[in-house]
């Protein structure tokens, strides 16, 4: 990449193949951890019909924002104080970079987009390697930092850290922001603690149980005064839309949805982790919605020009020789266990 001028030389430096997704007809999607099955076209109905009422002309309006943050923080049992509603999960972690003082601490292989919002933010960043079944080690809090990043569940690895050592970072640190994304599927979350920790931020999205990807939708859970410095540095409520306001408004209407996609994943991931075992292919066990497994790129180029699409990791920190597949319908991931048998009995 040749800079332009005016522009950061860091910015040359950005690992675009780490971002990168298969434009190959498909007829198994299971590259980017969306949802495997899609909203009900009733209760879209719903919510188009809800936004037709409003005047688009208008921006959100703090009534409108607040009305959405009553209902959604019923539905998640917080006070609507502890809540703030955002563009995607992403916008909760970048909000937490811009308030927070410089040395920032992140675990790898991790989400890549902490990496992208420290060079973003110009911060000092540590990045440590998790060991060899992808823990955390507590000895790294004994020197303090002011933003701690931790995924759990994590991406891409699917394995959740211990709540122990997340205390002992809550305890050392500055900001710690807990991501969240992949809750559902695993039962685990540290919600409860921000009654005891001021200094945790939680992110979550609509992205995966909620099947929105498509709308990039998020929130963010802590305790009341630092949601209120978020949503100023946000400038909520003009960081969202009134999509966006509106599905959290009527989240009650998707609860059905959400427990028939928890479920069907949980099912589906454990069939397909067996499928792997059968086939004597290493994968690392997963709380997610997706399964971190052993291939090359020949196995992905293979799955690819064969109408499976899997996200090839290797060119994440510590996940050289993984592939990653989503967690699909029972046909789809059908389809991906024969190609891959296909490719492993040439």
């Amino acid at each position: 990449m040749t800079n332009a001028p005016g522009w950061r030389p860091e910015i040359s430096k950005l690992q675009k193949e780490v971002f990168s997704v298969s434009n190959l007809p498909y007829s198994a999607k299971l590259d980017q951890n969306e949802s495997a099955i899609e909203l009900d076209s009733h209760v879209k109905e719903f919510i188009l019909e809800k936004l037709l009422e409003l005047d688009w002309r208008r921006y959100p309006q703090a009534d409108f924002y607040r009305e959405a943050k009553l209902a959604l923080a019923d539905y998640l049992k917080i006070s609507p104080d502890e809540l703030m509603i955002t563009t995607g999960g992403d916008q909760v972690i970048q909000g937490c970079f811009i308030i927070s003082k410089p040395r920032v601490l992140i675990f790898e292989p991790t989400y890549p987009m902490y990496r992208l919002f420290a060079l973003h933010n110009r911060k000092k960043v540590r990045l440590e390697i998790l060991n060899e079944v992808f823990k955390i080690n507590p000895g790294i809090f004994n020197k303090r930092f002011d933003l701690v990043n931790i995924v759990s569940p994590n991406n891409p690895t699917g394995n959740t850290q211990s709540k122990k050592v997340v205390e002992t970072a809550l305890e050392k640190s500055g900001i710690v922001l807990l991501d969240e994304a992949y809750y559902e599927f695993s039962n685990w979350t540290m919600k409860s603690y921000i009654k005891r920790f001021k200094n945790l931020f939680i992110a979550r999205t609509f992205s995966k149980t909620l099947s929105m990807a498509g709308l990039r939708m998020g929130y963010c859970i802590s305790n009341k005064e630092n949601i209120k410095i978020l949503e100023k540095v946000m400038f909520s409520p003009y960081n969202v839309n009134i999509l966006t306001l509106t599905i959290c408004k009527y989240i009650n209407k998707f609860t059905g949805h959400i427990n028939k996609v928890k479920n069907l994943i949980i099912q589906e991931r454990s069939a397909l982790e067996n499928s792997l075992k059968k086939m004597q292919v290493k994968f690392l066990r997963s709380t997610c919605n997706f399964i971190a497994f052993k291939g090359d790129d020949k196995l992905y180029k293979y799955l690819a020009e064969n109408g499976v699409r899997v996200r090839n990791i290797s060119g994440l920190p510590g996940m050289k020789g993984y592939l990653r597949v989503t967690i699909g319908k029972k046909k789809e991931n059908k389809v991906f266990i024969t190609i891959l048998s296909g490719f492993l009995n040439k």
